[in-house]
């Protein structure tokens, strides 16, 4: 008998995309330093940023924690499952940023925009080990509430659809 490997390796894709975020030290100094030049900070994040709400593999869901942090969803977006053999999976990972901690003043640069970025040279264009290749193809803005903007990202990966033997 055999049994469909999509969903699977979905869930797979996912923890690895999310492995690469969890330990880049530059995309965690920009989450959890809000201050307006967090690469210069030398110690790395003392935190688990995952344990502490900063890191969500699930939908961003509007809500805004009482503390003034940056938050980023991770999750599985939409995907064609019919190929035969491979399919593509969107991935969305939305970046919640305070307005008053949105422009790194004195850098020129928007912090979602240098956290994207950070993930980009990751990823982009580029194998990844257990993925494959990863294409980060598109992004939009968005305003949360008065306190609040944010960042999609739409990254895309290969999903396995085709059965193995079990």
């Amino acid at each position: 008998m055999s049994s469909s490997l999509k969903f699977e390796n979905i869930e797979s894709n996912l923890v690895n995309l999310f492995t690469l975020l969890y330990f880049n030290q530059n995309i965690s100094k920009y989450v959890y330093y809000l201050v307006d030049d967090p690469l210069s900070i030398t110690e790395d994040v003392p935190v688990d940023l995952k344990d502490e709400g900063y890191y969500l593999l699930t939908v961003f869901d509007n809500s805004i924690p009482q503390i003034e942090k940056i938050r980023i969803f991770l999750n599985p977006y939409s995907g064609n499952l019919k190929k035969i053999g491979t399919g593509e999976i969107l991935y969305q990972m939305d970046i919640i940023v305070p307005n008053t901690k949105w422009i790194l003043n004195g850098m020129g640069q928007i912090r979602a925009f240098r956290i994207a970025n950070e993930f980009n040279k990751m990823v982009d264009g580029k194998p990844v080990a257990g993925i494959g290749s990863v294409c980060i193809e598109g992004f939009r803005t968005f305003k949360v509430n008065d306190t609040y903007s944010g960042v999609s990202l739409f990254i895309s990966t290969s999903a396995l659809t085709t059965k193995s033997g079990v």
